[in-house]
């Protein structure tokens, strides 16, 4: 996993002792800036992988418009046309961080022919929801990136 992560070039690819939550509860330290980069390489499809592999992966990340998935779907004030416009996210999160709790939403749309990549991150000490997925939608929204029904 190590050498994966190191491969990949994801954050310090630190796994300590727990190959099962590293990412969750482990050393794994990743940057604001480290997501983009991934996420730039991934949808160039420069990453060390198939690319049926990564075509999967944006199969599972595509967003339905005015909703994101986060074990089920939830509406987001944001919507868009799915046929100019299309939706790739993932969400994340780490509860009671000496720095308060982190929301991540990381992705890629595809609009007009280009794509571009996009990072989320919301910390805060007050329990947080969907701020990073708000805040990204509304950013793309007004970067005129997602198209209006």
């Amino acid at each position: 996993m190590r050498a994966a992560l190191s491969e990949l070039r994801s954050g310090n690819a630190e796994i300590g002792d727990d190959v099962t939550t590293f990412w969750l509860r482990g050393p794994l330290r990743i940057s604001p800036d480290e997501p983009a980069s991934f996420m730039a390489r991934f949808v160039r499809r420069e990453l060390p992988l198939r690319a049926d592999v990564m075509n999967a992966v944006d199969d599972m990340m595509l967003e339905p418009p005015g909703k994101n998935w986060r074990g089920a779907p939830r509406d987001v004030s944001v919507t868009w046309d799915p046929a100019r416009t299309r939706v790739f996210g993932k969400t994340g999160s780490m509860d009671d961080l000496p720095e308060g709790n982190v929301r991540w939403f990381v992705g890629h749309v595809t609009a007009n022919g280009r794509a571009y990549v996009f990072v989320s991150m919301v910390v805060g000490h007050a329990p947080l929801d969907l701020e990073a997925v708000t805040r990204a939608m509304t950013g793309l929204r007004d970067a005129h990136l997602v198209a209006p029904r």
